[in-house]
Formats: structure tokens, sequence, C-alpha cells
């Protein structure tokens, strides 16, 4: 099956409905959602893009996202522009990120490539969708909190499986869904796709118009990171919300703190459920919010289908509830990464993914997370779990998000430091005591008061940016 072909039949059984609310306001339905996406892959063709094909493309915009599925209907598969140029047959651009190689070939994207064809066919039968499903869909960048990205290939197979699998745990909704995430990261390419084939519309606005873009589109829905849903709460009016129209929010990526969950549910409105997940096996756990708070280290109860288990240094399953390293598989899952064996050896092992965290799960089916195995903080033999500090510091009222890491000293010792965004200065004495609670004997070196956590595009603290930071002031204290 080919992603595309559900929006063809869309455009054949429903017409007339509204697929795509464009960032200018403008509604697109789906007969020429359809033939959008039609003249995107003709005009592809016309390039000499063949099927199978790796073309380096960011889908931030709506009319990148058309001409993306152009190019999927054709057979041909968009890639994360940081992939290596040896391995892309062309770069599009609008605006490429400062990281990407440039010794590729190059061409610059123009949105008019995606207007609808002056004659024609009403429905569009122009391009038949390539239909393998095994064939690659998009290469997805993971989320490289260490400035490293790994690259995971998602076929068309692969990304139908996983709007099934949501199914099973959510019913499908079929209103119109706000996707605050770009269309290039799993979460936002994900919801796009499943609420094509639930029949719904997607909107793509301003987050500064949500008082108006809510309301009058009838948003039911939002699909955002937590560090969008914290940016849309800055800038929505202090007189706008609740919206009844807004029945439910989902965010990944990392975790919520309750500072922000309450600010949701009180201006926004909705239900907010959380989901963990990674690009490698897809959906892995969901949960509202509420259930999640209520249990330290709770990430979402299993879905439907997924299997996970904790188990010790030598791969032996441990027994149940007792904390150890965790791995997962799914019928969604990838089976590697490209071009890199050796990380694939060491994420992907008999059939399983290990995602590099600790942890167990619950006689109910919570996923209880611990740390994650990389980063646990090893401070002159003492070996810290972040997860604990950060979790310690969220539950302060005014903490909006927090993160803990390891900065060597002038003697190479590592030592621990914080940070936290906040919506007010907090003194340094109640940071203190709060971090002696949850580490006993174990105070941070310093806890930084930053304006803003630094995430890459999957919504991931880039704790390496932190350390610099950290060394900077360690430097020069001024």
């Amino acid at each position: 099956m080919n992603l595309t072909s559900i929006i063809r039949r869309r455009a054949r059984t429903q017409p007339d409905a509204i697929a795509l609310i464009a960032a200018n306001g403008q509604p697109i339905s789906y007969r020429d959602f359809d033939r959008r996406i039609d003249a995107s892959a003709a005009h592809a063709a016309s390039l000499g893009i063949r099927p199978g094909d790796v073309v380096g493309f960011d889908l931030h915009t709506t009319t990148e996202l058309i001409y993306g599925l152009g190019l999927a209907r054709l057979g041909v598969v968009t890639a994360d522009q940081r992939l290596p140029p040896h391995l892309l047959r062309l770069r599009l651009t609008a605006d490429a990120p400062p990281d990407a190689p440039t010794d590729a070939a190059t061409l610059q994207f123009d949105p008019a490539w995606t207007s609808l064809p002056t004659t024609g066919p009403t429905l569009g039968d122009i391009i038949a969708p390539h239909a393998a499903p095994e064939a690659i869909c998009r290469i997805f960048a993971s989320s490289g909190t260490t400035g490293q990205p790994k690259f995971i290939p998602l076929s068309h197979e692969l990304q139908v499986r996983r709007v099934l699998s949501h199914w099973l745990d959510q019913a499908p909704e079929g209103g119109r869904r706000w996707i605050l995430t770009s269309f290039g990261t799993t979460l936002g390419f994900g919801a796009a796709v499943r609420t094509w084939f639930e029949g719904g519309c997607v909107v793509r606005a301003d987050p500064a118009r949500a008082a108006d873009i809510i309301p009058t589109h009838r948003v039911s829905a939002i699909t955002a990171s937590p560090t969008a849903l914290a940016d849309l709460l800055e800038r929505l009016p202090a007189h706008a919300g609740p919206f009844p129209t807004l029945r439910g929010i989902e965010a990944g990526g990392h975790r919520i703190s309750p500072a922000l969950h309450h600010a949701v549910r009180t201006r926004l409105g909705g239900q907010l459920i959380s989901h963990l997940g990674a690009t490698e096996v897809g959906r892995i756990a969901s949960a509202p919010l509420e259930q999640i708070h209520a249990r330290p280290g709770a990430a979402g109860h299993l879905l439907p289908g997924v299997v996970m288990q904790s188990v010790d240094a030598q791969d032996r399953p441990l027994p149940p509830g007792e904390a150890g390293i965790l791995r997962v598989r799914t019928n969604a899952m990838v089976q590697g990464y490209l071009g890199a064996d050796a990380a694939t050896g060491s994420a992907f092992r008999d059939g399983w993914f290990y995602p590099g965290d600790t942890g167990h799960i619950a006689p109910d089916g919570m996923v209880i997370l611990g740390g994650r195995v990389s980063e646990l903080i090893n401070c002159g033999g003492d070996k810290i779990d972040p997860v604990i500090l950060e979790a310690a510091l969220c539950r302060l009222p005014q903490v909006t998000d927090a993160a803990a890491f390891g900065v060597p000293d002038a003697h190479g010792i590592t030592r621990l430091w914080a940070a936290i965004t906040a919506t007010t200065t907090i003194d340094q004495s109640t940071l203190a005591a709060c971090c002696a609670q949850a580490l006993p004997g174990l105070r941070p070196r310093a806890i930084l008061q930053v304006p803003r956590m630094p995430r890459n595009d999957n919504g991931k603290i880039i704790k390496a940016l932190l350390v610099e930071y950290a060394q900077k002031i360690q430097t020069d204290p001024r």
C-alpha cells in the first residue's frame, strides 16, 4: 500500500470534505488535495526523479508536505536534510538547516510546484500510487541528543501499522487536528497520516493566532511537543480559553511538568494524553497526565501488541516489577539504522530494540522509567540517575522544565549540575532544599535558571549544550 492511496480514496468518497487548512487559513478539500499531490508527483517526474531515489527534503510547511506526499506517491524516498550527501539523489531546500551537508546536488524548492493543475481530470488519476508496501516512505532522524543523529528508514507498510496500532489504543476521531510540530518528525507526520486515514482535517496555523484558530476552525484535537504547548500558552491572550471544541491534546517527546499540565487544562481545556515512543518502534505506551503524575516515573500503559521487558546486563529477563534495562518489540519496528552497523548491533538484538532506558513494567502494564543508561552521571564514583533530580525539581509549582547533567571541574572530576525554566525566579535555598530531599548528601554544584531549554526537532533536551554553557560559567563566572 502507498500512504497516499487513502487520500485518493477520500477524494473519491468525500471529495468536498476538508483535508487540510493551510497556514494562511486556506481550506483544501480532499479533491484538491489529491490533485495537488498528483501535480507535485508529475513535477518531480519531470525533474528526472524516479522511484527509489532519495531526496533530502524538510516537511515544515503545508506546501512542503504536499510536495513530499507527491514524492511518496511516485515511490521516492524523502529524507532528513542531515542525511549524508552520498546517499542523496537530490536536495530540495527552502532554508536548509545550518548543519546540513552542502556537497549534494541542490535545488531551490518552489511552492508553485504544488499548485492545482488548470486542466486535467477532476479526480487525481494522473499518477498511479507506487504500490510497493515495503518501499521506504521517509528516512527520519533520531532524537540526536548527542548531536549525532541516527537515520531510520520507515516504509509505507510500517507507517500504516503504526496508524492501526494507535487505533487499538484510542478510537478513530475524524475531527480537526492542529499539528504544532514539524511534519518531518514521526510525531507530526504520523499524526497527519492518521488524521487522513480517519477522514479528518489537518490544521496548520501560526500559534500566535490560537485564540482565533481553535474556535474558527472548530479544532477538536492538538498534537504537539511539550515545548510547542508551552510556546502556545505564552502567545495565548489572557482572556482566551478554555475552548469547548477541544476534546483532546496528545504530546510526546519528553516529560510534561505538573505546572505545564495545569496550565494546559485550565487555559486550553481537553484531556492531555502523554505518549512514550521511539522513532525506531513507534508508540510504546500512553496515559492521561493525571495517571502519569500520580505515580513516580510513570510513562504510560503499554499499547496493545507492544511487548516490553526489563533485563539484566546479560539480557536475561528479570522478575516482574524488578527494574533493569528495558527492551521492546512491536509489529511496526524497523530493523536497524541506515549506514550505521555498530549502532544497529548495539540497539537491535535478537528481535528486540533497546532504547537505552532503565525501568520496569508494573503489574497493571504501566511503564515505570528510571533514567537513560547512557545518561547516568558518574560523580566521583556515585552513579546518579538524572531523572530523580529532574522529577523533584519539576514538582516545584513554579518550575516548568528541568534537566540534570554532569560537568567536569578543573580537576576533571564530574560534578552534578542542573538547569530549570520557571515562571518566576526561585530562591536558591528553595532549590537546594528540594535537591537535598531528592538526593540526600549530594547536592548540585549549581542550579541554572535559563529562559529556555535547548531542544532538537523531536523535543529532546540537548544536554551537551547545557554542559558547554556550564563550562563557560566555570571558566568565567561573570
